[in-house]
């Protein structure tokens, strides 16, 4: 008995009479004896669970982990307990964060007069 599937550019057939895995493609052809034609299945098996359980890659920074860092930078720039240093390294870290969010300052007490 012969099994054989066809693709556009090749074909693969099994002969049960002659126990033979034959692989064509372009023309050219290799044929695999049982114990070949196996390990060749198991590493395509293989290949296909490692690329189906791979996992997707995280986003680096959250846009909501980004707006509590601005958040706490702009409390520490206004209190009151902070010195002019102080208060203007988290300002600074602060506008980092706007940019990386893509907000303008006037936007950001435009929201802060919303919300309180």
């Amino acid at each position: 008995m012969k099994i054989k599937r066809s693709l556009k550019f090749g074909s693969f057939a099994w002969n049960d009479e002659t126990k033979l895995f034959t692989i064509e493609y372009k023309g050219k052809s290799i044929e695999l004896n049982k114990v070949y034609a196996f390990s060749f299945v198991r590493f395509a098996f293989s290949i296909a669970q490692k690329n189906w359980f791979r996992k997707k890659p995280k986003s680096i920074e959250p846009t909501k982990q980004l707006e509590a860092q601005l958040l706490t930078t702009n409390i520490e720039a206004k209190s009151p307990y902070n010195d002019g240093w102080t208060s203007l390294h988290y300002a600074a870290e602060a506008e980092k964060i706007r940019v990386k969010l893509g907000r303008t300052k006037e936007l950001e007490l435009e929201l802060n007069d919303e919300q309180g």
